[in-house]
């Protein structure tokens, strides 16, 4: 079957044909390095690392590049007010940012480009633009020249006629003297006495964001561009209008970019991320425990990310829980969601460590069991999904229907061999793509809520000897929520993860 992506340019779902199959070109828009990154940015990481791992599990090669943006205005702002170089304020940024990839388990892609380090590119685009007439100097500053392209709009469709209103103060404020308001900076000169800044045929002064992008796919991919251009529906406009422009009429005979893939925002408790509502978090604050219990302490979070760092659940959970809405679909951040993420890792853990033990059981496995082509079906099931624009949503739906499928057989005794090994296989191939489970069997009682279980199982049937089954009750349904399911035998209560 085809993978077929939805290309925001043409908006259908079109079969994806790289240039050379053993080499897919991927650049990413990556972070801006002025503080700690926040929660919404990792969607967009997470969704790109998803990408990633599926086309390296469809036999693809990867050749992917996310930049660092290392100068803009905020930058430049707060190393001054630090009293330091943009460099050495940017520096610890980036260490971080590149922790919190590892953390999530984000694969480490090809090439990490900065801005700062590919300026001899930029102005070598911007010389291409004043060739081909779609460029001027203004007051020190170089700024494209929107009406130069009658092709603007083509990728967030809209006229240009109507991008003034559109623009809704989005294009940048009118600093400098520019002959169309919704023309953009290429270049800008020093308006302080501090900024860094570079020379250029031009004068000195630094690169305008739009820029950097297009100059660095120029600079690593050169005429053949990218087979895929990664982003958030925010940068759709005008970031990615800006590189379309700038990188065709620089170079109008070379490729540029094949398939755009847009992912959309996320949000927490259903309201868009903002400090005044107090639901901005840093992905650091879920991973630092001094964090964790500050905004715990302040009552923006429940005590259970207490719960899930010290259990050593958390990375995981938060990979899981953004990993598992379709991309192009909002994705609601709950603390609910994130308990649930636990919980369904737990479930699927559960049956990966029941086959472990089995394979490793010296004993002969009874019962010849079901052919192992329901496992084959589960996985096909689960690749057609991800070949269909990457829909997480069903492929997830095919792995649990897998793991109830394999512990029905395993309840019966009726697995054989193939089935065993055939599921530790299937979560294997599953696990390339999310990245959340383990494969060194476990003790048996190794859930990390065990003993919290065990106690809850205990006042459980203490309630009904005493006949308080109101009160059985609601602890049955409370281990339920966990994922936990009891079998009461002659002699004792038995429980696991569904």
């Amino acid at each position: 079957m085809a993978i077929r992506f939805f290309n925001s340019l043409t908006e259908t779902k079109e079969v994806f044909e790289p240039a050379e199959p053993d080499r897919v070109r991927i650049y990413s828009c990556g972070p801006t390095v002025y503080n700690y990154n926040h929660l919404g940015n990792f969607r967009a990481y997470v969704f790109v690392d998803l990408l990633r791992r599926f086309l390296r599990l469809r036999g693809f090669g990867l050749d992917h590049s996310v930049n660092i943006t290392d100068v803009e205005d905020k930058i430049i702002e707060n190393a001054h007010r630090a009293g330091l170089s943009i460099e050495e304020f940017t520096a610890p940024y980036i260490e971080a940012f590149l922790e919190d990839l590892r953390y999530l388990k984000l694969e480490e892609v090809e090439h990490r480009p900065r801005a700062t380090r590919s300026i001899p590119a930029m102005i070598e685009l911007m010389g291409r633009l004043h060739q081909n007439g779609h460029a001027y100097q203004s007051q020190g500053n170089v700024y494209f020249r929107l009406a130069s392209d009658p092709g603007y709009g083509r990728l967030s469709h809209i006229e240009p006629a109507a991008l003034r209103q559109a623009a809704d103060g989005r294009f940048e404020a009118d600093e400098y003297s520019k002959e169309d308001v919704r023309d953009f900076a290429l270049w800008k000169a020093p308006a302080t006495d501090y900024e860094q800044r570079w020379e250029s045929p031009w004068g000195p002064g630094r690169p305008g964001w739009h820029l950097e992008c297009s100059a660095m796919i120029r600079q690593i991919y050169g005429a053949a561009g990218v087979d895929i251009h990664t982003g958030g529906v925010d940068l759709m406009f005008p970031h990615h209008e800006n590189e379309i422009a700038q990188s065709c009429c620089a170079y109008p005979d070379d490729r540029f970019v094949g398939v755009w893939l847009h992912n959309e925002h996320l949000l927490v408790e259903g309201k868009k991320m903002s400090k005044s509502l107090g639901n901005y978090f840093m992905l650091r604050d879920f991973m630092e425990p001094e964090r964790a219990r500050a905004i715990v302490d302040q009552g923006r979070a429940p005590a259970l990310i207490l719960d899930l760092l010290a259990s050593d659940r958390m990375a995981g959970a938060l990979r899981y829980l953004l990993i598992g809405t379709h991309y192009r679909q909002k994705l609601n951040f709950t603390f609910d969601g994130l308990q649930g993420a636990a919980n369904a890792i737990e479930r699927l853990q559960g049956t990966i460590d029941r086959l472990l033990r089995i394979a490793t059981e010296t004993a002969p496995l009874e019962g010849q069991g079901p052919a192992p082509s329901f496992v084959k079906g589960a996985i096909e099931e689960f690749t057609a999904a991800l070949d269909d624009d990457l829909n997480i949503s069903k492929a997830l739906a095919a792995v649990f229907e897998l793991n109830r499928t394999l512990n029905q057989a395993l309840d019966r005794n009726d697995l054989g061999a193939d089935g065993v090994h055939s599921g530790i296989e299937a979560f294997r191939m599953v696990n390339q793509i999310l990245d959340v489970f383990s494969f060194e069997l476990r003790e048996v009682n190794s859930d990390p809520e065990h003993d919290a279980i065990d106690a809850l199982v205990t006042e459980r049937n203490q309630a009904r000897a005493n006949r308080d089954f109101a009160r059985a009750d609601e602890i049955r349904n409370l281990l339920r929520q966990k994922g936990v399911t009891l079998e009461d035998t002659a002699t004792e209560t038995l429980w696991r993860r569904d």
